[in-house]
């Protein structure tokens, strides 16, 4: 009988091992588990807080978008009105180099010219003087030659639209990080010129 009980107490050693060996492999894998679950929260708050970067840049994409369209408006209405004046001043330039050259005629009829001739010489340079002052007059009066700040206008809306640039500029590097600020910063545009 006595051999029985150690039997008995062999095969519960055995056993306690055994069991002993299972306790500490799922404790072990246990603490993996914890691990990986830590490295998924964190990767997951990293996720978060990427995406919380991008949407916060993407509101202020939104917003520079807002603010930059209306100064980008003007600087095209002015930048074609602008055209337009210039189209206008070209024409009135060409009218008074018609008008000059309208007044050089008379030269060649000078040499040789009986009294008739000369009467409709005097004619014709009377209204050949009354033309190139009238073509000179309008080219004086031409909006684009009175207008003396015509570019003023449009280089203080691009100053507008720098600003916002800057400031877009600046908001994405934020959000993209460190590593971005020093690509951005670099891609930033620069100031526009100062008033001609």
């Amino acid at each position: 009988m006595l051999w029985i009980g150690w039997g008995v107490a062999v095969v519960a050693a055995g056993v306690a091992f055994w069991l002993w060996r299972q306790l500490v492999a799922e404790r072990a894998h246990a603490g993996e588990l914890l691990y990986a679950k830590i490295e998924a929260e964190d990767a997951l708050e990293a996720l978060r807080g990427e995406q919380t970067a991008q949407a916060d840049a993407n509101a202020a994409l939104l917003a520079a978008a807002g603010r930059i369209e209306a100064p980008l408006a003007a600087v095209r209405l002015h930048l074609d009105g602008v055209g337009t004046q210039l189209a206008d001043y070209r024409g009135r330039v060409r009218q008074f180099d018609a008008a000059v050259q309208y007044c050089l005629q008379p030269v060649e009829m000078i040499f040789g010219a009986d009294k008739a001739t000369l009467d409709e010489l005097v004619h014709h340079v009377e209204g050949a003087r009354r033309k190139l002052f009238e073509a000179r007059t309008a080219l004086v009066q031409c909006a684009l030659h009175v207008d003396t700040d015509a570019l003023e206008r449009g280089l203080d809306a691009l100053q507008v639209l720098s600003g916002h640039a800057a400031t877009l500029a600046t908001t994405t590097a934020s959000a993209a990080g460190p590593a971005d600020a020093a690509d951005a910063g670099a891609r930033a545009p620069h100031a526009a010129p100062a008033a001609l």
